[in-house]
């Protein structure tokens, strides 16, 4: 006012003024919870977002909130806002996540939030002021695995599988769990139990179970456990192949055999014998770079014809190869093959003992023959390494026989024999004679009839053998001769008695009549015969008699130009006495024997050529029957 001064006044409601104003000031957070969380994969979480005020209220229609994943996996289930009621001082809604992976994921939540009578204040779940931070969920995951994933055994073996679980983002439950196992197909069961159990409070655990199969084939095993997972309940696996989890364990169950042929066979000695061996796998294949077999004699002779092992090829289900053996004598051998066979990584040892599908040893039979032989004359008596007359029919016998220690159930031998008769006694000769292929009947070969002239000669027989079972054999040589056939009676001692045991002399000597350019070989062989009586000179000829005084020489050769007497000209030379004997008691009992008529001398001479005859004196004597000493010669 002009000229006079101020006034004061104050909002106090009086005089006009008004009274003082008055403000509300409110306020708002966010809130998302749970705070943290633990969930399996693959599971629907619930989020809660509430939203507070201070100092008002929400306004009446309400509000929305929106959810968002800051970081991690994960999606929502459905929207992610959600609409919250309005007229108090707090309210919520809520969304829904999940996530496929394992992993952590940060949820943050937002709204403006209409404030009743005073507008909208936005927040967010950031952490400051009232506002909560973000929520923090947990993923976890798990898996199962099954241990080796393919493997190969021999039947009959145990094979251990691990069975492993795996959490993913969290840890297994301290309580640990149990896995179950199961043959999906093929063959083969549980060695034991198949569930085993595995302990808690790491990321990953194992545990085992065994199988086996008495057959070959493939089996597949599964493995599933119901895992639990701290703080996040459990998680059923199975070994399906699906997501981390392995698939089944694959078993392939393998066996093999070996075999030694032929089982059985026959061979003549001193022959080479191929014995074949096989190795045969079921259930897979020998291993390419094959394997060695070895061959080992069990009992009996022989012995391998190079080395005893022999290698095969791989790559197939079976192979073979081959060894050789032979012996020098006769017998049953028996005779082993073994090997060690890789088949899908798996060593396989076999042997031919008979067990399972593997052969027995092989028996290999050697065979022997004995040859023998007999020159006999057309009586059929044996004629061997004698002096025959000249003119006498002969022929050879061959007896072929099993050799000592051929086995008994190797059949007698059989077929045919080749003879040659030569012009000396060594088998060396010319040949004089042939009879070549004569069968054997019964074992025994005869050679064709020869008609013998002087000389010496012998018999070889060959056995020509049997194919795979007797080998071929020569007999020994036989020597016989054939020549001039002496018989002179008379060298008259007068009446001799004497008594059993006396000594009975005889002996003789002879030159050629004419001299000779060659030398000339002379061989004697015979007898002096001296007759017996009994009880006087003229009584009966005693059982027995005569008495023969052998007087063969050996062959005496007569230098060339020699007329001389051979061995001795002196009949009281001890060289003139080729032989004496001791009177048997041909009378009995001891009784006198008489001799009145002489002796006789009866020998075959066989010489080498020469001109004119040669001449013979010969003797006989008893020393005893005439008062003389008894003298042996």
């Amino acid at each position: 006012m002009d000229g006079d001064g101020s006034l004061s006044r104050t909002t106090d409601g009086t005089a006009g003024s008004s009274g003082p104003a008055q403000m509300n000031w409110v306020d708002a957070n966010i809130q998302i919870a749970p705070a943290t969380a633990t969930n399996p994969v693959g599971t629907n979480h619930t989020v809660t977002i509430t939203v507070n005020t201070s100092g008002g209220t929400i306004a009446a229609g309400g509000g929305t909130a929106t959810a968002s994943i800051a970081s991690g996996p994960g999606s929502f289930v459905g929207a992610n806002t959600c609409t919250y009621l309005g007229g108090g001082a707090s309210a919520s809604c809520t969304v829904v996540i999940t996530s496929a992976t394992a992993g952590t994921t940060k949820v943050s939540a937002t709204s403006s939030i209409p404030l009743a009578g005073d507008g909208s204040v936005s927040r967010t779940t950031d952490g400051t002021g009232g506002n909560s931070g973000q929520a923090q969920k947990n993923w976890v995951d798990a898996n199962i695995q099954i241990a080796p994933a393919t493997a190969t055994n021999e039947i009959g073996t145990n094979h251990t599988l691990t069975i492993t679980v795996n959490a993913s983002g969290g840890t297994i439950a301290a309580g640990g769990g149990t896995a179950t196992a199961s043959i999906a197909s093929g063959p083969g069961s549980f060695v034991g139990a198949n569930t085993c159990t595995y302990t808690g409070g790491s990321a990953s655990a194992s545990c085992t179970v065994v199988i086996t199969s008495a057959t070959v084939g493939t089996t597949k095993v599964s493995a599933t456990s119901s895992i639990p997972l701290a703080g996040a309940g459990s998680l059923s696996r199975t070994t399906d192949g699906t997501g981390s989890n392995s698939s089944p364990a694959e078993k392939t169950w393998v066996d093999a055999n070996i075999q030694i042929a032929p089982a059985t066979a026959t061979n003549a000695v001193g022959t080479n014998h191929t014995l074949t061996i096989t190795v045969n796998t079921s259930g897979g294949t020998i291993a390419a770079g094959g394997g060695t077999a070895t061959a080992t004699i069990s009992s009996g002779p022989g012995s391998f014809v190079g080395g005893n092992t022999c290698t095969y090829p791989g790559g197939g289900a079976s192979a073979s190869c081959t060894v050789v053996i032979t012996s020098a004598t006769a017998g049953t051998t028996e005779i082993k093959a073994s090997t060690t066979v890789s088949v899908g990584g798996a060593s396989l040892t076999r042997d031919t003992d008979g067990s399972g599908a593997n052969s027995g040893p092989a028996t290999k039979l050697w065979a022997d023959d004995v040859v023998t032989t007999t020159v006999r004359n057309s009586a059929g008596n044996d004629i061997t390494g004698q002096a025959v007359p000249a003119g006498t029919v002969v022929h050879d016998e061959a007896t072929v026989s099993k050799a000592a220690g051929t086995p008994a159930s190797v059949p007698d031998p059989t077929g045919t024999v080749d003879f040659t008769l030569y012009d000396n006694g060594t088998c060396d000769g010319n040949v004089v004679a042939t009879d070549p292929g004569k069968p054997l009947v019964g074992g025994v070969a005869t050679s064709a009839d020869f008609t013998t002239t002087t000389g010496t000669f012998s018999y070889r027989a060959h056995f020509n053998g049997q194919p795979g079972v007797y080998p071929a054999h020569d007999g020994p040589c036989e020597a016989f001769e054939a020549g001039k056939h002496l018989t002179y009676g008379g060298s008259m001692e007068g009446a001799l008695k004497f008594q059993p045991g006396a000594w009975v002399n005889g002996g003789y000597h002879f030159k050629l009549a004419q001299k000779n350019t060659s030398p000339v070989t002379v061989h004697v062989t015979g007898v002096i015969n001296v007759p017996v009586h009994c009880g006087s000179a003229k009584g009966p000829l005693a059982a027995g008699s005569p008495i023969a005084i052998p007087v063969s020489i050996a062959p005496f050769t007569i230098p060339a130009g020699s007329t001389s007497w051979y061995l001795t000209g002196d009949q009281k030379n001890i060289l003139g006495w080729m032989g004496s004997v001791q009177a048997p008691d041909l009378c009995g009992g001891g009784q006198t024997m008489y001799n009145s008529e002489g002796a006789t001398f009866d020998v075959i001479v066989v010489s080498g050529a020469h001109t004119g005859g040669i001449n013979f004196q010969w003797h006989y004597r008893i020393p005893a029957a005439k008062g003389k000493p008894d003298t042996n010669c």
